[in-house]
């Protein structure tokens, strides 16, 4: 699907892709985990886990632009480890792009080429920050791995 999808053709490309969905995957199962974990019922962890993953995509950057946050709730971008996807994902696929785009203006002769770093310029996303983007990410499904296991393991009481 990945060259279905028209992205870039490299392998490197593709294998830090894949590590990027494998991470968000593996992350957003740890929180799930932790919410289900912490909830005394099926109805109360769906409805919190709605309401959880509704936050983090609105301020993971794709609804909302990370400058167009209202500054007393601009930390709660830092909680949303799909900000930090949405960043590597974007970064991945949009630094050494170039496009062309044909323009059918007599002064403009063969078109103009955008670099895809103009693109990544308007969101305000960095490309030095992919490899910090993946090791938050790998970070964040970690300590929701260990806090489940603490919830689960002083919860749950053993019988003898």
């Amino acid at each position: 699907m990945f060259w279905m999808a028209l992205y870039s053709m490299s392998m490197v490309h593709f294998v830090r892709f894949l590590l990027v969905v494998v991470l968000v995957n593996f992350t957003s199962a740890s929180m799930l985990f932790v919410i289900s974990t912490l909830s005394r019922s099926l109805a109360a962890a769906t409805f919190l886990s709605s309401i959880v993953i509704l936050v983090m995509l609105l301020f993971g950057g794709l609804l909302l632009n990370f400058e167009s946050i209202p500054p007393y709730i601009k930390w709660i971008r830092y909680l949303s480890f799909l900000g930090y996807a949405y960043e590597a994902i974007l970064t991945n696929e949009l630094a050494d792009l170039a496009i062309k785009v044909d323009v059918s203006a007599a002064e403009v002769k063969g078109g103009i080429t955008l670099s895809g770093l103009i693109f990544l310029d308007a969101f305000a996303l960095k490309v030095e920050n992919f490899w910090p983007d993946v090791g938050i990410l790998a970070a964040y499904g970690c300590f929701y791995l260990i806090l489940a296991y603490m919830v689960l393991r002083f919860r749950v009481k053993y019988k003898s």
